[in-house]
């Protein structure tokens, strides 16, 4: 349910990571084999622990570790753009100007 309000926040954390990176499209491959291993990893140890016969609710608590990570990811990512400088009013070419000068 919430997932509307959370997928856009940390996707827009990894894109602009992805862009400040030195080659955009080895952190993308990076970043989805990252994400596919740990979905694999986390599929096998759910198994494990369904086959174990433990409780259903250890295999929700899997996805606590990565609740903090991506927190944290979401912090630090944001955090960078709250220390770039304020261009809102900033109409850099000449021709967007529409003949007004800028100081």
């Amino acid at each position: 349910m919430l997932g509307g309000l959370y997928i856009p926040a940390l996707m827009t954390a990894v894109y602009n990571e992805a862009k400040a990176s030195g080659c955009p499209l080895r952190f993308q491959f990076a970043a989805e084999g990252g994400w596919d291993a740990g979905d694999t990893l986390s599929c096998l140890i759910a198994a494990a622990f369904c086959t174990a016969n433990l409780p259903l609710q250890l295999v929700i608590l899997l996805a606590v570790p990565m609740v903090a990570l991506q927190t944290r990811l979401i912090m630090v990512s944001y955090g960078k753009n709250e220390r770039a400088p304020d261009l809102a009013g900033t109409l850099s070419p000449p021709q967007c100007a529409g003949g007004i000068e800028h100081p």
